[in-house]
């Protein structure tokens, strides 16, 4: 899809100096903030049996099966790794690189490659290894050689524990894609196209249409995204205001809770009054304070009340993200649809 020059592809590193975090972290993890809070588990729905692999084609859509987990909904595709499966994997637009369980890497005895990259948990740093998937697809549609992030995942408070995400690293590559929770579908909007060489920041325009072969009617909130895509990993936020507060948020729909900053919480004078909640993410867990907030806002529309956790997300790449929008806000929208080669988000378009 064309978007005759209605975006703007920048050097990565000036983005550095003013944006979401450091190029550095296109070498390595980026899961910002892939986190849910404990509760009842829950059983997974069936997922599509077989793994055939069809022609890809624009528009693809993948099954979803959609399962609450705190006060979000979270989204889950069946992936086929070597002709077996189908895994469910957590559709995840918050984690930079694409993850695979150990418990599955072994069962499928996929080989590391090179040295362990660093991984952001929720408030630890750790390591873990790659390993490369050759063969393997999500809903039919094949997917690119690469190497994924072979690390543990937490339940999700789901009884049968996710075996992989699959990240915007994966994602981006189709251009649009849809994470529709009302149709329980994952819509890819073109062929997969080659990850870039290098790292380049997109940045949208502000009165880019909806793509009118995906999305039906008015969405109900659009806006500007940052991306910041390179050979491995791919990071997008979208600009919230809190009581007049702007910050750059994650987008992620692999995260149960949206997700406040405890200094902006400091600077808003907002106070824990919503108890606290457990948190389980890559590589470690903690507990946080729930924020009642009023009125949050994405290109001036509310997004309503919500009670993010409040936490510190670990790492310098980090530094720059004010928390991120989770999945107990993007669900309440039906779809989410996002442009990446445009920089653009559209809640309420499926």
């Amino acid at each position: 899809m064309a978007h005759d020059g209605q975006h703007h592809r920048r050097n990565a590193a000036r983005w550095w100096r003013g944006g979401l975090g450091a190029v550095a972290v296109l070498t390595a993890a980026s899961l910002l903030s892939s986190c849910s809070a404990s509760g009842p588990h829950v059983a997974l729905r069936s997922l599509k049996a077989g793994c055939g692999v069809e022609p890809s084609a624009a528009f693809v859509a993948a099954p979803l099966s959609t399962v609450r987990s705190g006060n979000g909904e979270l989204a889950v595709a069946g992936v086929c790794i070597d002709g077996k499966g189908p895994y469910p994997f957590l559709v995840a637009t918050g984690a930079g690189e694409s993850v695979v369980t150990p418990t599955l890497a072994s069962l499928l005895r996929l080989k590391t490659t090179g040295p362990p990259s660093e991984v952001r948990g929720v408030t630890c740093i750790g390591t873990a290894p790659q390993a490369e998937v050759a063969d393997w697809s999500v809903g039919g549609v094949r997917l690119a050689t690469q190497g994924v992030l072979v690390a543990k995942l937490p339940s999700y408070g789901l009884a049968e524990a996710p075996m992989g995400e699959l990240g915007s690293d994966v994602l981006s590559r189709f251009g649009i894609v849809s994470v529709d929770y009302k149709a329980k579908k994952l819509v890819l909007g073109r062929s997969e196209a080659a990850a870039p060489r290098g790292n380049v920041y997109l940045s949208g325009h502000p009165t880019l249409a909806p793509p009118s072969g995906l999305i039906k009617g008015a969405p109900q909130v659009s806006s500007l995204l940052r991306v910041l895509e390179g050979p491995t990993s791919t990071l997008l936020a979208m600009p919230v205001t809190i009581d007049k507060h702007a910050e750059q948020f994650a987008l992620d729909t692999g995260s149960a809770s949206s997700t406040l900053d405890p200094s902006i919480a400091s600077v808003l004078h907002l106070a824990a009054g919503g108890g606290t909640a457990s948190l389980s993410g890559v590589g470690c867990g903690s507990t946080a304070n729930l924020l009642p907030v009023e009125h949050w806002k994405v290109a001036g529309s509310s997004l309503g009340a919500v009670s993010p956790l409040s936490y510190r997300v670990a790492g310098i790449a980090n530094t720059n993200i004010g928390g991120a929008v989770g999945s107990d806000i993007l669900s309440t929208y039906g779809a989410v649809v996002i442009d990446y080669p445009a920089a653009h988000v559209w809640l309420g378009a499926g």
